[in-house]
């Protein structure tokens, strides 16, 4: 596991590196209890994270990475909206020292690490 990407994307880089050196399979029959995230609000550094390191992992390994990198902000507002309410989806995209900007400027610019 690529240890820079500190928070988030670290495992989909594992995989995404598996599957170069061979055929990555699935236990279908595994059980996974994740507890419900869809009412807990987004944290930043969670944005933050989610954000630039998608956008890392889209231009490393998939094919129309800029358009799916649009998606992923364009998801991540609606998220944040959605999760945090519309005064708080402001204060991240204003008032925030505009580290969800960061997050998509360093993105582009494939800086990974811990830089919040």
């Amino acid at each position: 596991v690529d240890q820079n990407y500190f928070m988030y994307g670290d495992e989909v880089d594992y995989f995404h590196r598996l599957k170069k050196v061979g055929k990555v399979v699935t236990n279908t029959k595994s059980i996974h209890y994740h507890p419900d995230v869809i009412k807990r609000k987004c944290s930043k550094f969670w944005i933050y994270y989610y954000v630039k390191n998608s956008i890392i992992i889209n231009y490393k390994y998939k094919n129309l990475s800029t358009l799916r990198s649009i998606i992923i902000i364009i998801l991540s507002l609606y998220r944040i909206i959605n999760r945090n309410g519309f005064k708080e989806f402001l204060y991240i995209l204003f008032l925030n020292k505009y580290k969800f900007y960061n997050a998509i400027f360093y993105g582009f610019k494939n800086k990974i690490g811990n830089d919040y």
